[in-house]
């Protein structure tokens, strides 16, 4: 459109300076020069602010476009945000329950077992009774603690229980607690572990000694610890009642026991013994996490 009246109005001019370019060649031909440059002049400004227009127009449409991408991307931020936080919240209920229950619920059955005992004590042996009766209530004292530990939300999950101590501690309280005859054995266990493995291998045999108590009527327990070749092998044994015929079904404590050690990279087993009892068994990397599957055989006794 532009073009044509350009072409029209040049061919106007040409036609008036023909004219006059008849009675004056000079003069008419400068003006017909200075016409035709303003001409182009003008139309070329026209243009170029047409093309200036458009980009303008252009850069509007993006930068409208730009804005309801970066609404729609900031949407879905606050919505991933929202479905985080629900995700944490959720986690951090699993690990209270897991604590209360690993924890909590150990000491609780201690007291329990003593309690339905302390009659029986308090007829025959006065003085035994008295200690078995001072032994609950410092049990008890500590559930509480841990109680309000995890009420407030300050366990540790790197805390530290002391490696080897604190699993000979613990083996050696629930000689004091129970009837169990334990036995320990530790081969190799030189090397210094990092908290995660003290404090899950420290949860395992609590786990495995409550289930004992609980359910297997057992007499006798042996524990073994091996450390070999980059792995520690927990082992612990009972001479309960279970025997091949007995099912094996695992219960809210030895389920929670599998995924802790399948995040470690290992795996937990547990299986009959002849002629009645049950082993578990735990192998544990000490090096970097290797993904492995945990492996709980021929089913498992509802537990813990």
């Amino acid at each position: 459109m532009l073009a044509a009246v350009l072409a029209a109005v040049i061919t106007a001019v040409s036609a008036v300076m023909l004219f006059y370019t008849s009675h004056s060649p000079e003069y008419g031909v400068g003006v017909y020069m200075l016409l035709l440059v303003g001409i182009y002049v003008i139309f070329w400004g026209a243009r170029t602010r047409r093309e200036a227009h458009q980009q303008l127009s252009d850069m509007h449409i993006d930068m409208e476009q730009a804005h309801l991408e970066l609404k729609r991307a900031h949407y879905e931020l606050e919505e991933a945000t929202s479905r985080l936080l629900q995700y944490a919240v959720l986690e951090e209920r699993t690990r209270i329950a897991r604590d209360i229950h690993d924890s909590i619920g150990h000491g609780l059955t201690s007291v329990i077992v003593q309690l339905q005992a302390l009659p029986y004590m308090m007829q025959a042996n006065k003085e035994e009774a008295e200690q078995a009766m001072a032994t609950v209530l410092e049990v008890a004292r500590n559930c509480l603690t841990e109680v309000r530990a995890v009420v407030h939300q300050m366990t540790d999950h790197n805390q530290i229980y002391g490696g080897m101590n604190a699993l000979e501690k613990l083996i050696q309280q629930v000689r004091e607690q129970s009837q169990l005859l334990i036995t320990f054995e530790a081969v190799d266990c030189g090397s210094a572990w990092t908290p995660y493995i003290t404090e899950l291998l420290y949860r395992v045999l609590q786990e495995a000694l409550t289930n004992v108590i609980r359910h297997a009527a057992a007499t006798e327990v042996k524990i073994t610890i091996v450390e070999r070749d980059e792995e520690i092998r927990m082992t612990v044994q009972d001479n309960g009642k279970n025997d091949s015929q007995t099912p094996i079904i695992p219960g809210f404590g030895l389920s929670h026991m599998e995924m802790r050690c399948k995040a470690a990279g290992g795996t937990l087993r547990l299986v009959h013994i002849h002629p009645h009892g049950l082993a578990l068994s735990v192998a544990i990397p000490t090096h970097d996490y290797v993904d492995h599957d945990p492996i709980v055989e021929e089913g498992s006794r509802d537990e813990g």
